[in-house]
């Protein structure tokens, strides 16, 4: 590949890598507000942003796709190069332009990653929570630890001691 080509390919791998790095940007604003939804328990928020997401999915997978074929086009070499292949390839003052991109959107799905692993914790809070309220609705015996009114444990009877002396509101 010729010395403009090199270059050309170079500044549409970069645009490439800065749209990804926007794009994982914008999700972690996403995540902001579904994680703001569901704490106001607003579905229609959180179903935007869910819509949203799955664009933006469409939008970076098609993007990965570009930014493979012309890795590979500009290494002349393995199907899928990776970043610093890539750099390796290009000439020094592109080389540290590529490695720099690279480390921006490293950096981008490194949160990504850390908000989607919070977003998930929170799910799943928020999902033992509903269980035990409908468990509660329902009048199912969960063994949460949590006593009942009586000061006993539901299901457990009292262990073998009086109930009262589990009872909270005598020693408050």
């Amino acid at each position: 590949m010729d010395a403009t080509a090199m270059t050309q390919g170079a500044a549409e791998l970069f645009h490439i890598l800065d749209e990804q790095a926007a794009l994982f940007q914008e999700w972690l604003v996403l995540e902001k507000k579904k994680k703001e939804a569901l704490w106001a328990r607003d579905r229609a928020a959180l179903e935007a942003a869910i819509q949203e997401q799955s664009g933006m999915l469409r939008t970076l997978d098609g993007l990965e796709g570009r930014r493979r074929r012309l890795a590979a086009r500009l290494t002349g070499g393995p199907d899928e190069p990776t970043l610093k292949e890539v750099a390796e390839a290009l000439p020094p003052p592109l080389r540290g332009e590529c490695l720099l991109r690279g480390e921006r959107l490293t950096a981008r799905m490194a949160e990504v990653q850390q908000a989607n692993e919070l977003g998930l914790a929170l799910l799943q809070q928020a999902a033992a929570h509903n269980q035990a309220l409908l468990s509660a609705l329902v009048g199912e015996e969960t063994a949460s630890g949590i006593y009942d009114p009586s000061g006993a444990r539901p299901g457990s009877g009292t262990g073998g001691v009086p109930a009262q002396s589990y009872r909270i509101d005598r020693h408050v």
